[in-house]
């Protein structure tokens, strides 16, 4: 990318003002060079999203002990159903008068009853609630319907973690949104928001902490016109789309003329 970067006139890359990028090192060093007079501007959506894979981090974490105890317990339930069937048995034979025909009493379980773990207040198990919250959990709470709220509060009750790791996301989610700071105010706001991951004990949060205190001044540069590279992603995901309906490319001019055509 740089080789082609450079081939543009010099006089014509000075003139570039501002160049938004994700955290890649690699794109960082290629933007100082070959744009020199240009700030780099980190965008806020990819800083976003290094602090919602942290909190999926902790998601998936609690999703496998999940499972693990969904696991243990069914061949709990299958003695409980060789235990059943063998009193069954046995009863069968000292009272086969009282048996024939019965119709009182608990309704019989079957020997090939399928396992259901334990469901919580809503309908869900363990494990299906930590997997329908995926989506809601990158959401903020105006934007959840009144099931993902029901779904939401049960998941916070059993996970306190997890909620804390959700508000603080929130909060930084909040700083970006909010119109009337500028760099210099920013730059507060992200030091109180340093205090609140320190006081929680999770590493996934204070791991994207790091991440983002480690290129801080890239991404107040946001703060001073809000530029994002939210076009670039979208004409990019545009591209991704038209090149998956061709099932690749084997004549990449030619492809390169269509996506002129096209997009151009």
């Amino acid at each position: 990318m740089l080789t082609i970067l450079l081939q543009i006139p010099e006089k014509e890359r000075l003139r570039v003002k501002e160049v938004t990028a994700d955290l890649s090192d690699t794109m960082a060093v290629i933007v100082h060079t070959a744009f020199p007079n240009a700030i780099l501007t980190l965008d806020c959506f990819h800083i976003m999203k290094r602090c919602i894979d942290g909190v999926e981090e902790i998601r998936l974490r609690y999703r496998r002990e999940a499972q693990a105890e969904q696991r243990r317990l069914e061949p709990e339930h299958r003695r409980r159903l060789k235990r059943y069937a063998a009193r069954r048995r046995c009863y069968r034979k000292k009272h086969p008068k009282n048996y024939k025909g019965k119709t009182r009493g608990r309704k019989p379980l079957r020997k090939n009853e399928r396992f259901r773990p334990p469901a919580l207040s809503n309908g869900d198990t363990r494990n299906e609630l930590l997997k329908r919250s995926r989506y809601a959990l990158t959401q903020t709470p105006d934007k959840w319907s009144e099931r993902q709220n029901a779904r939401m509060n049960t998941l916070f009750q059993l996970y306190p973690k997890l909620k804390e790791a959700y508000d603080i996301t929130n909060r930084l989610r909040a700083i970006f949104r909010s119109p009337t700071l500028d760099r210099e105010t920013a730059k507060v706001k992200f030091r109180e928001w340093y205090k609140d991951v320190s006081k929680c004990s999770l590493r996934e949060k204070k791991a994207a902490r790091d991440a983002v205190r480690s290129r801080e001044d890239e991404i107040l540069n946001y703060f001073i016109d809000h530029s994002t590279n939210a076009g670039a992603e979208s004409f990019n995901s545009k591209i991704k789309g038209f090149r998956a309906q061709l099932r690749g490319v084997s004549d990449l001019p030619f492809f390169m003329f269509r996506l002129c055509t096209i997009f151009g």
